[in-house]
């Protein structure tokens, strides 16, 4: 080797050393982070710390603190940074430049380990830098090859990969069995993504993916194709009317991706999912290779997981979509990645934020945020943590960049007034970053340009999603256009690439801005100007127009934001005001109203703190929901044809996706501007509802089923398919707060009724909330309250204050309407005669025909009422023709006397009732209107009642009562209701059950799917004892009655969501029906209950004559007269008896005579 040969060989072998350096050194401090968070998590759970718990967030703010701290100290990052910038700028160039193969081929590992580690930082774009220049220095290597398309793919660099594709078809040929098919399909994702023939391409990955399927062997390669086949269906999924039936729910699809990709981790690292162990990573860079597909695997499935979260979100899923996120904040600790602890924890609160039922969670997780954003403090041996450090290579502009992010971004005081507060405070707040910050957070900003887009996010989430600190994150997406078109030049020439891309933006960062534009336009973007909500709207729109199909729920929102504007109908509907204004009562007073209702004095209330912001922001937009006033009720509304047509033609395309926010707004507009179709606005209503229990449901579904009408001769032909003593009454509240009922019968076409304006702060709101927190309050004294006298007398107080509540629902809400909760009947040649009259008179047939059924039923003034609010919705004003109709009446009146009925009440009639989640907890059933006509069942959905109902093709339900299955006190502790309940129980032999003990799941799901029916007695509804899923992945077959506190219980999560309810994991199993309790009821009285209603059922000791009624004979029993005769047993008919509903079919047992003559033969 010649002199300057020489030279420059001992120059790239310093540089490797060097390089080498400070990858080891990242490894070693990395694996102290992994190590130390290890340890630290250890020693919470051994102090009774549950990582998944997320009622309160203690020990992960503890946990946050240790996190931050470890990676100020060890400085991980920072090495990191180094070799990444001393390889691409410095070593990179001359590597690439030299001619000798086998140096070439050496020098290619050092890129691989940095693309590793730069994997599991979350750094994509740097990994595909890397990749790139290590297939150019060993175009063998099959590894680096595949995973450059793999994450170019991921960035959405279509162009780019299109190009390295056919880079790649020129590199020597891969021997292997999947190489070839793995480079097809990312062929087919790229024209996917790029080409306007889109069903052809789908028709080929759908093929590929059956292919792919019936290989026999298992092998890594294999793995990998199919979990970006799966992918690749995700989106596919999201193309105009995509058929689900060939491509496959998108969520199943997410689960199957997310299920290989698991595989393919714990294969290569059998620990990582194991947080009984550490991760040490260090153990596994012995392969470089091995290493790296490791590493891309662990990333692969942080995104997938991400994709698959953020689509349960959007669907309403959130529960689920929680536990999933814990489980990646554990990894993303685990790892040691600040990036992905960000993209993590703002999830969560995103999940937070957009639920009711979790916002309480807030303020603890501000603290999260304060303990991973702060500003370091100073460290216990005097050194501060935030001067820079005096080795830094990395320029003092760049870390400039970053703390003028966070000034721009954070609440609180400037940086030279923060350092003043060192003691923690009440309220948690985000505090500015010096010019001189050398902090995790500030280093990492300065090169990770997603990274500083997500901590803007953070502080857009941690305000709450209020306007300025939108206005900030906005101001930051449009200034790092021109850094991400930088670094996508570099990565143009990494790969060889001449692609010109003016303000470009990777995939993640685009979803990222869009959501954020949603979550601001939905919260604020009403009571913004004008032209501040039509620019945004502008600009989303602009972001997502190249791509749409990778926006598309945010496309379908902000689209459905845009084409709406509120209108008064007040004037239309005079009566839809509520007879009795809420009006505005101090929370104070609210707390003292409940002080002196309780047996105790509870501490005082503390009110959650937020900032100034959002606190305004919330109150705006509780007037604008509310929108009831003395003045009249506004509405969002569709009011150009040109809008409509828009809107039908977007849910025509896109109905088979679940997304709720866009469903719950576009289904609601589309309903109230069809209202002069009446079927049309009733397929709409029924559209509106229950989108995450479908979602749930098509997931578990083997059978390919849409879980949806999709169109309106569809939903014709269904409400038609119902027997005719079905009454289908749904009562929605809708975007705008207005309760609609709609009426459903197979001989009538739909009759649909705006009844009244419901504010969020609506009186019978407030009262029921407040009764059922004192009834919870006066239960848990029940235990330890020694005046019995005392605590009856409070508990029929309760009783009272719930009977004057229903009775107020019908005389405030319902009025004239609330006859409309009756079945309907069957008229007879005279009502039909009838009905017909009123017609020719201008009303409608439904209308018509519900005033002939009533005219038995209400007097003469109510009447007369319910026939001018008819006329109004039939857009009739004369009012000779409702003194036409009075006189009509009079002569019908006069013909029944004689004889002439109108209706045929002879044969049984059910009412089921669909209720918004909002209102679920009202018991509708105990309405004076309904106490003649007991027999109410609810459903979940009219799409999931049919589905049941298909399957048993006759109403009532037949089922056997010998064949039951119980559970008595899984938990143990309720030795007084095992007392009461157990041996009445062990009368029936034939009756099989488990007495103070939890089943097995596979035991559970076995008399679940074998049983007629299945009795639950114990807390809650079991899922504690056997899980959600376990009820879920069950064929039910058992009429299940689940007589614990609140087992039916609706726990209203917000806007568009389903609620939170146990039924629902027993409708997606195809329960026939669930019976349950709406809130806490104490032991002695459920008990009571319990007694009572499998007396009936199965006893002879309840008079013959309660069974006369039954078309089958005394031996045959309906579940909901059951129902009702308990709630005469009790002692608190509304607090307790009010409780208990039945969900699904009406059910008729069997074998009436169990309990006295034991048969079971």
């Amino acid at each position: 080797m010649k002199e300057d040969s020489d030279g420059s060989g001992t120059k790239f072998i310093k540089a490797k050393q060097y390089l080498g350096y400070l990858l080891q050194k990242h490894l070693l401090l990395s694996g102290n982070i992994q190590e130390e968070m290890f340890d630290a998590v250890k020693k919470e759970e051994d102090g009774g710390f549950h990582f998944f718990d997320t009622s309160q967030f203690n020990g992960h703010i503890s946990l946050s603190r240790v996190f931050t701290s470890s990676l100020n100290k060890s400085r991980a990052h920072h090495y990191l940074q180094l070799a990444y910038t001393f390889w691409s700028e410095q070593f990179a160039p001359a590597i690439l430049a030299l001619n000798n193969e086998q140096e070439r081929t050496v020098f290619a590992q050092l890129p691989k380990l940095l693309a590793a580690y730069l994997l599991i930082a979350g750094e994509y774009s740097k990994v595909v830098v890397c990749l790139a220049h290590a297939v150019r220095l060993n175009n063998l290597d099959a590894t680096c090859r595949i995973l450059l398309l793999r994450w170019l793919c991921h960035l959405g660099e279509w162009q780019m990969t299109s190009e390295q594709l056919k880079i790649d078809a020129k590199l020597p040929t891969i021997c292997g069995t999947h190489y070839e098919i793995l480079i097809n399909i990312i062929a087919n994702i790229v024209d996917l993504n790029t080409q306007p023939n889109k069903e052809e391409i789908v028709e080929r990955l759908v093929t590929q993916w059956q292919l792919l399927s019936e290989v026999g062997s298992k092998t890594f390669m294999l793995y990998q194709c199919q979990a970006i086949v799966k992918h690749a269906l995700i989106v596919a999924s999201r193309l105009p009317r995509a058929d689900l039936t060939k491509i496959g729910d998108p969520l199943k699809n997410s689960e199957m991706e997310i299920a290989r990709l698991t595989a393919l981790v714990k294969n290569r690292h059998q620990s990582f999912y194991n947080y009984a162990e550490g991760i040490d990573m260090q153990k596994k860079v012995v392969n470089p290779d091995e290493f790296l597909k490791l590493c891309s695997h662990i990333a692969e499935h942080f995104e997938a997981t991400i994709l698959q979260c953020h689509e349960l979100a959007v669907t309403g899923i959130l529960r689920e979509c929680e536990g999933i996120i814990m489980s990646l904040w554990r990894q993303s600790l685990r790892l040691g990645s600040l990036p992905r602890t960000i993209v993590v924890v703002n999830f969560l609160m995103m999940l937070v934020l957009m639920s009711n039922y979790m916002r309480n969670r807030e303020q603890t997780l501000r603290f999260v945020y304060a303990a991973i954003l702060n500003v370091p403090k100073q460290s216990e041996d005097g050194e501060h943590l935030i001067e820079r450090s005096s080795h830094s290579s990395l320029p003092t502009k760049e870390s400039s960049l970053a703390s003028l992010m966070l000034h721009a971004f954070c609440h609180g005081k400037e940086s030279g007034d923060c350092e003043k507060k060192k003691e923690r405070t009440e309220e948690a707040r985000l505090e500015p970053h010096s010019g001189k910050c050398s902090c995790a957070v500030c280093e990492i900003s300065s090169h990770n340009l997603e990274f500083q887009l997500n901590v803007s996010f953070a502080a857009f989430l941690f305000s709450g999603f209020s306007s300025h600190s939108f206005q900030s994150m906005a101001l930051k997406f449009r200034n790092l256009s021109s850094s991400f078109s930088e670094q996508h030049a570099r990565l143009c020439n990494a790969v060889g690439a001449n692609i010109e891309a003016k303000d470009f933006y990777p995939l993640s960062a685009r979803n990222l801005f869009l959501t954020a534009a949603v979550r601001w336009l939905l919260k604020n973007g009403a009571e913004e100007k004008p032209q501040i909500k039509e620019k945004v709207v502008h600009e989303s729109l602009k972001i997502c127009e190249h791509e749409p199909w990778n926006h598309r729920w945010q496309w379908l929102t902000i689209r459905q934001l845009e084409r709406e504007t509120t209108v008064d109908v007040s004037q239309q509907f005079p009566w839809i005001l509520p007879s009795h204004p809420s009006c505005c009562i101090p929370l104070s007073s609210l707390a003292d109203e409940f002080n002196a209702l309780s047996l105790q004095t509870p501490r005082k209330a503390q009110l959650r703190k937020t900032p100034q912001s959002a606190t305004t922001s919330s109150l705006l937009k509780s007037a604008r929901e509310a929108c009831v006033t003395k003045e009249g009720l506004t509405v969002r509304a569709i009011c150009s044809s040109e809008a409509l047509e828009s809107a039908m033609h977007d849910f025509e395309n896109f109905s088979h996706l679940f997304y709720r926010e866009w469903r719950h707004l576009s289904c609601s507009s589309l309903a109230r501007a069809n209202s002069t179709d009446s079927w049309l606005s009733a397929y709409f209503f029924i559209e509106a509802t229950c989108f995450a229990t479908r979602q749930l449901a098509r997931m578990a579904d083997e059978e390919g089923e849409s879980f949806r009408y999709e169109n309106i001769e569809q939903f014709k032909a269904a409400v038609k398919a119902l027997p005719s003593d079905i009454t289908v009454v749904q009562l929605f509240l809708d975007a705008s707060r207005v309760l609609w009922l709609i009426r459903l019968h197979c001989d009538r076409t739909p009759l649909i009724v705006p009844i009244v304006g419901i504010s969020q702060d609506e009186d019978l709101l407030r009262r029921l909330q407040a009764l059922l927190q004192e009834n919870d309050l006066s239960g848990k004294m029940g235990a330890t309250c020694k005046d019995a006298k005392k605590f009856w007398a409070i508990r029929r107080r309760l009783d009272s204050s719930m009977e004057v509540i229903i009775r107020d629902v019908e005389t405030e809400w319902m009025r004239e309407f609330a006859c409309l909760l009756l079945p309907c009947f069957r008229l007879t040649e005279a009502g039909l005669s009838a009905a017909s009259e009123i017609t020719e008179r201008g009303f409608s047939d439904g209308a018509a025909k519900v005033l002939v059924e009533m005219c038995s039923i209400l007097p003469v003034s109510e009447w007369r009422r319910l026939a001018e609010r008819f006329a109004v919705l039939d857009d009739m004003r004369r009012a000779s023709s409702i003194n036409t109709l009075c006189r009509l009446r009079s002569l019908w009146d006069s013909d029944r006397e004689k004889g002439q009925e109108l209706v045929d009440r002879t044969a049984l009639s059910y009412t089921l009732f669909a209720v918004s989640p909002e209102l679920a907890s009202f018991p509708f059933e105990m309405m004076p209107i309904l106490s003649k006509c007991h027999r109410v069942c609810r459903i979940t959905s009219l799409y999931l009642f049919q589905r049941i109902f298909m399957r048993s093709k006759e109403i009532p339900k037949f089922v056997d009562g010998r064949n039951s299955f119980y559970l008595l006190d899984p938990g143990g502790d309720l030795t007084e209701t095992q007392n009461r309940l157990a041996e009445r129980l062990r009368m029936v032999e034939c009756w099989k059950g488990l007495i103070g003990k939890s089943p097995d799941p596979k035991e559970l799901k076995a008399s679940l799917e074998s049983s007629d029916f299945f009795f639950y007695m114990g807390h809650g509804s079991g899922g504690r004892y056997f899980g959600k899923a376990t009820i879920r992945r069950t064929d039910c077959r058992a009429v299940s009655v689940l007589m614990g506190c609140s087992s039916a219980r609706t726990t209203h999560e917000g806007e568009g969501l389903d609620g939170r309810n146990a039924i629902y994991d027993y409708s997606v199993a195809r329960c026939p029906c669930a019976v349950g309790c709406l809130w806490m009821v104490t032991d002695g009285e459920i008990d009571r209950f319990f007694l009572a209603m499998i007396s009936y059922c199965f006893s002879d000791e309840i008079d013959e004559a309660r069974s006369k009624d039954d078309k089958n004979g005394p031996s045959y029993r309906l579940l909901i007269d059951a129902l009702a005769y308990a709630r005469t047993a009790c002692k608190l008919r509304y607090m307790t008896g009010g409780a208990v509903v039945s969900y699904g079919l009406p059910i008729m047992s069997t074998n009436s005579h169990l309990l006295r003559r034991n048969i079971c033969g």
